[in-house]
């Protein structure tokens, strides 16, 4: 084995996670990539970052200090505050500049913008979008962003709702009204499996958000229907990194 368990437990708590099939090797290379990152900007301090790690680690168990962020107005659009890029499964964040005063225009927070991106970076080598975009807005202090707001799971469902809204004014109103209607259904569905999960998961650790995190979308819902005893055996007996690292985690002190 490449990884110890304490060096597993110590890169779980950096929010260091690996992909649902990822190798050590290919874990091992992953982590040495970051190392080598570079940014085209003004880094962000380890005080810029405080606040948002405050959010962070209660809620997820993660203190990702790895994250290589920026200020910068490079590349972003005139509409947009703030960007996660990923290269060769490497993220990096960019804000722009006018978050350097601790928020961009009064109109988002540094704090819960880095919290909700620092989510998709630790969740970098995932491809599994269906609870994504709830996990992220789960670091907003305010009750409608985290129910609201995973409302689109990509970006361009909100470009494709932009486009239909113009149509409220014309006999197809019906258009924009029925898609916002199937995303909030899709949402709430949504939110009762992270429920039922999360329930389950509550027979094992006291946080289990922390877990949740590091879940497929596939295993969220299995969880939700499995019992204490069948949850603990499919951690235990997985081949991949992460589930060892998960049976870590559900098995060790600081997650009962």
């Amino acid at each position: 084995m490449l990884f110890t368990d304490q060096e597993l437990l110590n890169l779980n708590a950096r929010g260091l996670i690996p992909g649902p099939q990822e190798s050590e090797q290919e874990f091992l290379q992953r982590l040495k990539k970051l190392e080598a990152v570079s940014v085209e900007g003004t880094p962000l301090s380890q005080t810029d970052w405080e606040e948002a790690l405050a959010v962070l680690e209660p809620l997820y168990g993660v203190r990702p200090d790895w994250i290589k962020a920026y200020y910068s107005n490079r590349k972003l659009p005139f509409w947009q505050a703030a960007a996660t890029w990923i290269e060769e499964s490497i993220p990096s964040i960019q804000l722009k500049t006018p978050f350097q005063t601790g928020s961009y225009y009064k109109l988002y927070s540094r704090k819960e913008v880095l919290a909700h991106e620092a989510v998709h970076a630790a969740r970098t080598a995932f491809n599994e979008p269906r609870f994504e975009e709830i996990f992220a807005y789960r670091t907003s202090t305010s009750f409608l962003p985290r129910w609201i707001g995973p409302l689109f799971r990509r970006s361009w469902e909100s470009y494709a709702l932009m486009i239909l809204l113009p149509l409220l004014a014309t006999p197809l109103f019906s258009l924009p009204l029925l898609a916002i209607a199937l995303g909030s259904l899709r949402l709430a569905h949504a939110h009762w499996h992270l429920y039922c999960c999360a329930k389950r998961l509550k027979l094992l650790v006291d946080n289990p958000d922390a877990v949740l995190l590091r879940l497929t979308d596939r295993e969220i819902l299995m969880f939700g229907r499995m019992s204490e005893e069948s949850i603990k055996s499919y951690v235990t007996g997985g081949a991949y990194l992460r589930l060892r690292m998960l049976h870590l985690v559900i098995n060790s002190r600081c997650s009962k």
